[in-house]
């Protein structure tokens, strides 16, 4: 879940999620993180709309 400074929590960091113009904020919304293979990590909303890559 996205806490109260737009952030989520991964593997002891606190991921920032970007400005969208989907919504004002993120906060107490439910996310999936993926780690892929080559090291980066996405973020992604319960539509599974992609919020963040990192």
């Amino acid at each position: 879940m996205v806490a109260r400074d737009n952030t989520v929590a991964y593997d002891g960091l606190r991921l920032q999620l970007p400005p969208s113009p989907m919504r004002a904020h993120f906060v107490r919304v439910w996310v999936k993180l993926r780690h892929y293979p080559d090291g980066t990590l996405a973020v992604l909303s319960r539509s599974w709309l992609e919020l963040m890559v990192a």
